[in-house]
């Protein structure tokens, strides 16, 4: 049987109980109760009723057999401790119908649950976590090289990673005055910067290439991107204050991406494309999950918007033209 991942499957329909066979057959178990459950919840789609006749009873069936890929990518994404609103997020991502209501509590979930574990166990506040989590950092990359958080190479590096999730998180001096937001840019892309180079030449006697030399200009237009953009106060805005319209051209770009990756994937390695299609899927959904907020914040942004659009489409110009593969 050939699914369809982006449209209609001309195929006979399928019923409740021939959906919950093809799972057992594919190594998923799935209750009729379960996929009752699923379907009142949005993970699947809704299923047609129909009487058989001369008070036999009635029949639940889909007209659209795709319904089984859409309950395969469920089951392995909850199984994989993904929450009922996180996969149903995750489904809507790649093009299954699913309550938007539903879509945007699970990523206003997601950012929520980034709050938490940046915050750790702190009771002063999400900055004040922050550190924590920077210590930790610091402490692991000391042991790593055998040397000390105190010592100059963990001072700096203590200070720069600190730095750079407070602009992450949009807390503390990551969060720009109205009208400073350029000469706040050059400011913290100045102390980046004096990090960067300071530890620069550890890395390099390390072997090691996280701390990468870097330019001015290039620090300072990364800095006006997360502070615009990818930070987890602009994602959160997002998520809460995007329109419809919004989140449709996100969608749209996120399965383009997808798309795009899948045939580079099929271009490279036919045989490991085809071998490992459920892992594929699985990785595509879990960071288009993570992803999108971002890029629903991107979309907002006239002018970002149309970088990202003619960055995937000259993308896909280079990869080679085929039909996309269905996901399984």
């Amino acid at each position: 049987m050939t699914l369809d991942f982006d449209g209609a499957c001309k195929c006979p329909m399928l019923t409740v109980a021939e959906l919950t066979a093809a799972m057992e057959g594919s190594g998923r178990r799935l209750t009729p109760r379960t996929a009752r459950n699923w379907w009142s919840f949005g993970i699947l789609t809704r299923p047609e009723r129909t009487g058989l006749g001369q008070g036999v009873g009635t029949v639940s069936f889909w007209r659209n057999r795709r319904v089984l890929l859409q309950a395969q990518i469920a089951y392995d994404l909850l199984g994989r401790q993904v929450s009922l609103k996180g996969a149903a997020a995750g489904l809507w991502l790649v093009g299954f119908p699913a309550p938007i209501k539903v879509v945007r509590e699970a990523f206003v979930h997601q950012i929520a649950g980034h709050y938490r574990r940046s915050r750790g166990k702190s009771r002063d506040g999400l900055e004040e976590g922050l550190w924590d989590v920077v210590g930790r950092f610091v402490n692991r990359d000391a042991r790593g090289r055998r040397g000390s958080r105190k010592d100059d190479q963990g001072a700096a590096l203590h200070d720069l990673t600190g730095e750079l999730l407070k602009l992450l998180c949009g807390v503390g001096d990551g969060v720009p005055e109205p009208g400073d937001s350029r000469q706040w840019a050059e400011d913290t892309a100045s102390e980046l910067l004096v990090g960067i180079e300071f530890l620069a030449p550890f890395a390099r006697l390390n072997g090691s290439s996280i701390i990468p030399s870097a330019q001015p200009e290039t620090v300072e237009n990364v800095v006006t991107w997360i502070s615009e953009t990818a930070s987890l106060r602009r994602q959160q805005n997002a998520v809460v204050d995007a329109q419809p319209h919004d989140w449709t051209r996100a969608r749209r770009i996120t399965r383009l991406a997808i798309g795009l990756l899948d045939r580079a994937y099929a271009a490279a390695s036919p045989q490991l494309h085809a071998v490992n299609r459920a892992l594929f899927t699985r990785l595509a959904v879990g960071w288009a999950r993570l992803v999108f907020p971002v890029l629903l914040a991107v979309v907002r942004n006239p002018r970002q918007r149309q970088l990202v659009t003619r960055a995937i489409f000259s993308a896909t110009a280079i990869v080679r033209r085929g039909p996309v593969q269905d996901l399984e």
